[in-house]
């Protein structure tokens, strides 16, 4: 084709393609944004809603539903540092820190009566709680506290250090504890419904309490009042608990106790529990296992009067042992299939296919 043809198929098919175009009219009213950020695209792709963040850069109480986050670092001299009233929050600390260590006697976050729905996450409270020389400070801040009333609480990715309670939340039905740590706590560590994945260090009183305490590492001090714990709950499970002092304080106190290693230097028991199963304990001068229902365990005592004791119930596949000599290793009404070093006594109304 010559240039002379093409110019003419030009001029005839222009206005065909113009045409196909559409209106070029634009429509009525005031224009309006149409873009959409790279967040709400990326959570659009991820299936995710888009969440309407609100910056935190202060102490705070907060009421109204929403996603609050922490934009920095706070301190908080007195008082409480978040008050949580409303239904339908979340607190996300955003990775920083509430430094509370010059309020001797205030809150890190503080969940009322009314709170509903709460989720707090990702972050750390520091107090002003110390030790020295096996003596803790004088205060009563507390790191995370809950109220009669309040339900529906997740507690998630939070350390919490230098408090009277860390992270005290027991009293909300269905609380969570998951993924959290405490230390340094003159009294308890973590109380919750549940307690997942969590730990707890150094505190006076039990470390971990809870319905149902999973994949979870305490140690209590054992001279707080009572007999202090390093995990008490109901259902214990894929845990490692400490206890020590001599205010008579177990390693694991439960309704049933599965795959849980426990020590325990001070006066008490290792585990004290009805179930327990796939266990070990030892300790220093208690019973290393207590009671009615024990499998597959083993319990070794340096100075106890028994290693393992199921007084009133049955002892099966398990090993006890006093690794000071003599005396009685086991003791149940019913032993099956149990083991004790030689000299030492597994006693039990029947006994079955034990050695010695």
């Amino acid at each position: 084709m010559t240039r002379l043809h093409f110019a003419i198929a030009s001029i005839f098919l222009l206005p065909l393609l113009a045409g196909a175009q559409g209106p070029i009219t634009p429509p009525p009213g005031v224009p309006t944004a149409g873009m959409k950020t790279l967040q709400e695209i990326w959570d659009k792709v991820n299936g995710q809603p888009v969440e309407k963040r609100i910056p935190l850069s202060a102490p705070a109480t907060l009421n109204a539903p929403g996603s609050y986050y922490l934009t920095g670092n706070i301190t908080s001299a007195s008082g409480t540092a978040f008050s949580i009233n409303g239904a339908g929050i979340t607190l996300d600390l955003n990775g920083f820190t509430i430094d509370a260590r010059s309020n001797a006697d205030g809150d890190g976050i503080v969940m009322s009566s009314t709170a509903r729905n709460v989720q707090i996450k990702n972050g750390q409270i520091l107090g002003g709680v110390t030790r020295t020389s096996g003596v803790f400070s004088a205060g009563n801040f507390e790191g995370i506290v809950g109220s009669n009333g309040t339900t529906g609480v997740i507690i998630e990715g939070v350390s919490v250090s230098g408090a009277k309670y860390g992270i005290d939340v027991k009293v909300i039905v269905g609380s969570v504890v998951k993924d959290c740590t405490v230390s340094l706590c003159s009294s308890h560590g973590i109380r919750a419904a549940s307690v997942v994945d969590s730990s707890a260090f150094v505190c006076e009183a039990t470390g971990i309490e809870g319905d149902r305490v999973s994949g979870c590492t305490s140690e209590s001090l054992g001279g707080g009042p009572g007999a202090p714990t390093g995990i008490r709950g109901g259902q214990v499970s894929h845990c490692h608990a400490k206890g020590a002092g001599t205010s008579g304080g177990t390693g694991i106190t439960a309704d049933s106790v599965t795959d849980c290693v426990v020590t325990n230097t001070g006066s008490g028991a290792g585990i004290f529990a009805d179930v327990i199963s796939n266990s070990k304990s030892t300790v220093t001068s208690g019973n290393a296992i207590v009671g009615s229902t024990i499998t597959n365990c083993t319990g070794i005592t340096a100075s106890g009067s028994r290693a393992i004791w199921a007084s009133n119930g049955t002892v099966s596949n398990s090993r006890g042992e006093r690794s000071s000599g003599g005396g009685t290793a086991i003791e149940a009404v019913v032993a099956t299939g149990c083991t004790a070093p030689a000299g030492q006594a597994i006693t039990a109304t029947v006994k079955q296919n034990c050695v010695p």
